[in-house]
């Protein structure tokens, strides 16, 4: 094998898993597979950052989720509890149009939010789409994701507007009118929201399935889950804040840098397969 240059080691492949960002060599990288379409085996207990095993080209490779290495939740559970809170907000949304109908038909006061603004999808809503950055983080980048998310705005605005003119319409008596106002909103713009929720569920789970970045150890493949990969970058060993190895050491960071402004913690696959090992033998007692 011919020796390693200082080029080859000075190489590094960036990537981020939430909004921190990684690196690990690039001489330990084989190729780079999006997940999304491949099928992921469970291993039974197995530690929570091995997923299981996929088959790329007749090979067994091993998924490996490394946030849970690092105190991080998994990707599986940061996906869920997004999707967890469209479906809520989705809900309260068919709720909120119940509850206007059944004030009309009980003859009390409306009391939920009316404005799109300060509900609770509406101030979540308001700052992501405010948030360059966490946008992208959100969309992956994707704009069909992007477009969905914007399309939005107008339904739900809709929605929302419709409070004050069927409390309007009940005061002066025309509870007819409000009653079909109410259904209206709900075979059009409710509709409309509830559409875009289901397909921005898909489309994110989808996305969230990440990369698997087919690294080397001792010859054999390991898949390194990630979100999204950056690029090929060099740091050069004086960039690099090397971090102190302790005997009860449970970090898989074995160094820092800093490039342009940006902090980068980097990984060593030797590293991420002896913690693995680590949670196998404790799984096994």
């Amino acid at each position: 094998m011919a020796p390693q240059s200082s080029r080859d080691t000075n190489r590094w492949i960036s990537f981020r898993l939430g909004d921190q960002l990684f690196a690990l060599p690039v001489i330990q990288l084989r190729e780079l597979v999006p997940l999304r379409n491949l099928p992921v085996t469970a291993i039974p207990h197995s530690p929570p950052a091995i997923e299981g095993t996929t088959l790329i080209r007749d090979l067994v490779v091993t998924v490996v989720d490394i946030r849970p290495l690092m105190g991080m939740p998994s990707m599986r559970e940061d996906t869920q509890r997004v999707l967890e809170m469209l479906r809520q907000r989705e809900q309260d949304h068919i709720n909120w149009l119940n509850e206007l109908e059944a004030s009309v038909r009980e003859h009390r006061e409306f009391t939920l939010q009316t404005d799109p603004n300060l509900c609770k999808f509406g101030r979540w809503y308001n700052a992501l789409m405010s948030d360059r950055e966490a946008l992208s983080e959100f969309t992956r980048g994707n704009l069909a994701l992007l477009e969905l998310l914007e399309r939005f705005n107008l339904p739900h605005r809709r929605i929302h507007s419709i409070a004050q003119k069927v409390v309007a319409l009940v005061e002066q008596g025309r509870v007819a009118e409000a009653q079909e106002i109410i259904d209206s909103t709900r075979a059009t713009q409710l509709n409309a929201m509830l559409e875009l929720f289901e397909s921005c569920r898909q489309m994110f789970a989808e996305l969230r399935r990440g990369i698997l970045m087919i690294v080397d150890h001792d010859g054999d493949p390991l898949g390194v889950l990630v979100d999204v990969v950056n690029e090929v970058m060099t740091i050069r060993q004086e960039q690099i804040e090397e971090l102190p190895r302790l005997a009860d050491s449970t970090t898989v960071v074995t160094g820092l840098a800093r490039c342009d402004g940006r902090l980068i913690q980097l990984l060593d696959v030797a590293r991420i397969v002896e913690m693995l090992q680590q949670q196998e033998a404790v799984a096994a007692t």
